[in-house]
């Protein structure tokens, strides 16, 4: 399967239900690519749902994508060790992601 590639600048929600999933599974890897490393996996569908659930009430993909960039500076500046992250899950569920 191709890589999809969204331009999450300009970003407008997929309206087709098989859009809005391919746009989830390329989005939850992207933020698993920066998000610091844990011991345990995340879990994807969790994480995919509140995501989304972020992105339908207006949040940027943009914004959401920057909240782990700075979440993975400040556990690197800390030396949080991988067994102290916040799963993705937890972090998106809740007003963590803000900062």
């Amino acid at each position: 399967m191709p890589q999809q590639l969204y331009d999450l600048t300009t970003f407008v929600l997929p309206r087709s239900q098989d859009d809005r999933a391919a746009f989830a599974a390329w989005f939850v890897e992207q933020i698993h690519a920066i998000y610091p490393k844990r011991h345990y996996p995340h879990r994807m569908v969790p994480v995919r749902t509140a995501l989304m659930k972020l992105c339908r009430k207006g949040e940027r993909p943009l914004d959401l994508l920057q909240a782990a960039k700075n979440y993975r500076r400040e556990c690197d500046i800390q030396k949080v060790l991988p067994k102290y992250v916040h799963s993705s899950e937890t972090f998106y569920k809740t007003p963590m992601w803000r900062g």
